[in-house]
């Protein structure tokens, strides 16, 4: 049990110390540890969880800590997982905190945010292309993938209203 307490604590710690941008940036790092890794989940389960995800309030990091600490360890690997992956994060704010106004002078530091910035969109894209590549070629899993890009990025709809309508359709669809 112990082993998979630290196990599961440095591999969410890790997700922390690389998380730059959080939010949507991180599926691919939580999936690179939770995934091909560790072996905790599938693909197929991680897609499950991760859609589901999306209609519970609260951040992705969290939710996934949550879910595969719980499922690995129960309490004690819910714990083990929000603490890797927040203690980071933390940590660097607090030390931070008071030289950001300094930080954002500096020519070299504003270019590696610059940076970060722009890979961002990149990761997203990659781990889109994987899960992609990782499902059913059906054509409603197709249908269901575009109308949920275009309902996105074309008419800005929260996540959390398409991944529900996303569900109704899949209840008609795959009957």
């Amino acid at each position: 049990m112990l082993r998979t307490l630290i196990d599961l604590f440095v591999a969410f710690f890790k997700v922390g110390l690389l998380s730059f941008g959080g939010g949507y940036t991180l599926i691919p790092l939580i999936q690179h540890q939770v995934v091909e890794v560790n072996s905790w989940a599938t693909q197929d389960e991680f897609l499950k969880v991760l859609g589901a995800s999306q209609a519970i309030p609260g951040a992705i990091s969290i939710k996934f800590a949550t879910y595969i600490g719980y499922k690995e360890a129960g309490i004690p690997g819910v714990i083990s997982t929000i603490t890797g992956s927040f203690i980071v994060p933390v940590a660097a704010i607090l030390i931070l905190f008071n030289g950001l106004k300094v930080a954002e002078t500096i020519p070299a530091a504003e270019r590696f945010l610059k940076g970060i910035k722009s890979a961002t969109w990149g990761l997203i894209i990659g781990f889109g292309i994987q899960a992609l590549m990782g499902t059913s070629t059906d054509f409603r899993n197709i249908a269901i993938g575009i109308g949920a890009l275009v309902a996105i990025a074309g008419f800005d709809l929260s996540p959390a209203i398409v991944m529900v309508i996303a569900g109704i359709l899949g209840m008609v669809l795959y009957r």
